[in-house]
């Protein structure tokens, strides 16, 4: 009998060890788990913070159109939330005729290994229109297929005047035979 005991409290100690080292493991595995969700916690708040902190809009799109991404700057540029574009495709936020066009440009994005850029003129939800620079890239995969779209825009609005200004300007010039001056409403010359 006492051999039965000595075997079965061998036996128990045995499992008892068992069970303390699973159970040991399993809370550092918990530990280093909630470690490792705070770190990706902390870096993505920071990318988001990055993100929303850049004045061009960005925006991510999968491939079947959908928005999956963007930064505030783009949802400013919508008129809306950003949780009003997210799971929305371009029908569903702007005109048909403008998300043709957009459809079209990511299509060319697709189809190239390149960014694909080009400049459009966007109507504004207070009914005011901006050039915007674009470019279009399509995010691919470890196999290189692609993905999805990203884009990022900036307002040229501002340049895009200056230089129709500066032409006015040079044709002026050029056709100028005696030579001219510029001068404000006040009679402050300028040129």
């Amino acid at each position: 009998r006492d051999e039965d005991v000595s075997s079965h409290t061998e036996g128990s100690r045995a499992a008892n060890d068992w069970l303390l080292n699973e159970i040991v493991q399993r809370q550092q595995a918990q530990e280093q788990l909630q470690a490792s969700q705070a770190a990706l916690k902390e870096r993505e708040q920071h990318l988001r913070s990055l993100l929303d902190n850049i004045p061009d809009p960005i925006w991510f799109k999968n491939l079947d159109g959908i928005y999956i991404s963007c930064n505030r700057a783009f949802a400013h540029m919508l008129g809306r939330p950003e949780q009003d574009v997210l799971g929305k495709t371009e029908p569903e936020l702007v005109a048909p005729e403008l998300a043709e066009l957009f459809r079209h440009y990511d299509q060319q994005a697709l189809k190239s290994h390149e960014p694909h850029r080009y400049e459009q003129w966007i109507p504004l939800a207070n009914n005011q229109h901006y050039l915007l620079d674009t470019l279009k890239v399509a995010l691919r995969d470890d196999d290189n297929n692609p993905i999805g779209i990203l884009g990022i825009g900036r307002d040229v609005t501002d340049k895009n005047l200056l230089f129709t200004e500066l032409e006015k300007f040079k044709r002026f010039a050029e056709h100028s035979s005696q030579g001219f001056g510029i001068a404000k409403l006040n009679a402050e010359t300028l040129y």
